[in-house]
Parts: structure tokens; C-alpha cells; sequence
């Protein structure tokens, strides 16, 4: 199964903590090390998808099949560095059960919109 099926969030702000960071583990923030730690271990859930970024978080991100999916996360720094890492021909995957982007071991959670 594709990112098309893939069901949506919306974007929801940050929960600062007191080092002054975002403390939100839900879609769109941080990726919890258990989340992280599960997706390495279902390998098969992960399909190549091409990022295309969109600024201030926001991004596209399309499976081999050509389906599409508006994406946001709240680190749009991070965002655009790995959007262009596919300028590079970078390895990037997407793992459909635990819904973490994989940009040559950068990881992201993205809210799909």
C-alpha cells in the first residue's frame, strides 16, 4: 500500500518544554526513539518516495506509483535540508506503518496534510 491511503492530520503547534525546544511527540514534531526503534524493524513498510519542498514546513512527498501527499513538519530548517538531499539522488524512504520519513538515516515525522 501507497502514501495515498495514508490517513491525515493537521498541523498543531509546538509543546515547549522548559529547554525551550518542542516536547510534542505527535504527527508533525518530534520522532520518539520507540517509534523510531519499531520502523527499523519492519524494513518491508518502507517504500522510496521524491520530496519536493513547498517552504515553512511544509513539503510534497510522492510514492513509485505517483501518488502524492501534502506533508508538514514543524522543524522547516530540517525540512528543506532534506528535501534537498533529493537533488543528490539520496536514499530516502518512507515507512508506511510507523509513517517516518528516512533521508540517509535523518529521520522525520511529518504530518500529512
Amino acid at each position: 500500500m501507497g502514501i495515498a491511503h495514508m490517513s491525515t492530520v493537521p498541523e498543531t503547534p509546538c509543546s515547549i518544554g522548559q529547554s525551550g525546544r518542542c516536547q510534542s511527540y505527535r504527527s508533525g514534531h518530534q520522532v520518539h526513539w520507540i517509534q523510531w526503534k519499531q520502523a527499523r524493524k519492519v524494513p518491508e513498510f518502507d517504500i522510496p518516495v521524491t520530496l519536493l519542498h513547498q517552504g515553512r514546513g511544509r513539503f510534497t512527498m510522492t510514492d513509485p506509483e505517483g501518488d502524492t501527499v501534502a506533508c508538514w513538519n514543524h522543524d522547516a530548517d530540517r525540512v528543506e535540508m532534506l528535501c534537498e538531499a533529493n537533488d543528490q539522488d539520496a536514499d530516502i524512504t518512507f515507512n508506511t506503518k510507523f509513517r517516518i520519513l528516512n533521508v540517509e538515516g535523518w529521520f522525520l515525522y511529518p504530518a500529512i496534510l
